[in-house]
């Protein structure tokens, strides 16, 4: 006897092939996706990213803790992260996770991980150089113009040579329609591009 049994169709014919059970009902709600009658206030949609915890300014002191299961399993792992180890194995650990998410373009994701590697407070000064720096390009990618700047601004202030900080800060200039402040940092850009080539073929002597 065939394990898979025909079903009856429309109750008097029968199939010949096997039927697949039904996946049950979505327990997800999507009504969220829907278009609705106003407008989201920005302001509270970003006061609702505060409660999910990859976007968190800070962990949730004990008296705070949520009641929700969910919830608290993504505390507890990034409070696993957020102590485990020395500051910079911390730090890391975030980078790594934050640049899964920017290889598979989820920016927002990214740009969280990257904002908790950087509240690690890591010693290594070149870490935390590229963490701001990897930081920007997601702010950029997200279109946070303003946030790319200071963050290429801290880049800079660690390393008057990275390139790419003066590439994105030109961006994002440019995008605030600061044309002269575009036009000044791309001088820079390209004064640090000749400084890096001259500086190679001194050492290649």
């Amino acid at each position: 006897m065939s394990v898979i049994e025909a079903v009856q169709n429309n109750g008097t014919t029968t199939s010949s092939k096997p039927s697949l059970a039904r996946p049950p009902p979505r327990s997800v709600d999507f009504t969220y996706a829907q278009p609705t009658d106003k407008p989201r206030n920005l302001d509270d949609t970003l006061k609702s990213w505060d409660s999910v915890p990859l976007f968190m300014k800070q962990l949730p002191t004990e008296s705070s803790r949520t009641d929700d299961e969910s919830t608290q399993v993504a505390l507890d792992a990034l409070e696993s992260l957020t102590f485990d180890g020395t500051s910079d194995e911390v730090a890391l650990n975030f980078k790594s996770q934050a640049n899964e998410y920017f290889k598979s373009k989820r920016y927002r994701e990214a740009l969280g991980f990257y904002s908790q590697a950087i509240q690690a407070q890591p010693v290594d000064k070149s870490l935390l150089e590229t963490l701001y720096a990897n930081r920007a390009a997601c702010n950029l990618e997200l279109q946070n113009y303003g946030a790319t700047l200071r963050d290429t601004g801290k880049v800079i202030a660690m390393n008057p040579n990275n390139e790419k900080a003066y590439y994105r800060a030109t961006k994002a200039l440019i995008a605030l329609d600061r044309f002269n402040d575009a036009q000044e940092c791309q001088a820079e850009e390209v004064w640090v591009q000749k400084f890096k080539a001259t500086r190679e073929k001194q050492l290649k002597k």
